[in-house]
């Protein structure tokens, strides 16, 4: 395989290929970030506002299926019917602070999606996410599935030597009912 071009600190080469797709993954999500915070001005460095890392659906906050071939016309005309919904002006005073933050989070999303390179960027994130996800799942079922069958080992065993000790107690009783009989 190919070896990564740099050295985790305290790890040798060798032991970077089982943490390469993490390493890829996370260069590609810091790649991301740096990308759309520099090319889109709702988005911000320092709050770190990005729904890619907030695990935000940009699709869904503004009603679209995800789809890497839906056209911009589509997206604008969605961005417009959410941005009228949770604009701040148009909310009540009690509502506001809250549309204001998704207000935020629906800008974001128009501007990384109606630019092409960071939309093209986002699917890569979020399709690394999602495979990340399925991966972990995968996982979780099969440590699920080894604990069951240790549970059922370590219950037959005991069950087995349960089983061990009353036959030995049976025979032990014999025996002396053996012996008693051979006293009278």
């Amino acid at each position: 395989g190919r070896v990564l071009p740099f050295r985790i600190r305290g790890s040798a080469p060798e032991q970077l290929t089982g943490r390469r797709q993490d390493t890829r993954e996370a260069l590609l999500f810091v790649i991301v970030f740096l990308f759309v915070a520099c090319s889109c001005p709702s988005v911000s460095c320092g709050g770190a506002t990005m729904a890619a890392e907030q695990e935000e659906d940009y699709y869904a906050l503004l009603g679209l299926e995800a789809n890497a071939c839906t056209p911009p016309d589509a997206i604008k005309r969605a961005y417009r019917k959410r941005a009228l919904m949770y604009h701040p002006d148009k909310v009540a005073a009690s509502d506001k602070e809250e549309a204001e933050r998704r207000f935020h989070l629906i800008k974001t999303a128009y501007d990384v999606l109606m630019d092409p390179k960071a939309r093209a960027a986002y699917d890569n994130v979020v399709r690394a996410r999602n495979l990340r996800r399925e991966r972990q799942q995968k996982k979780d079922r099969k440590r699920r599935r080894m604990e069951e069958e240790l549970h059922e080992r370590e219950h037959r065993s005991k069950r087995q030597k349960v089983e061990a000790q009353h036959a030995e107690r049976e025979l032990e009783r014999e025996r002396e009912r053996l012996r008693q009989e051979a006293f009278e």
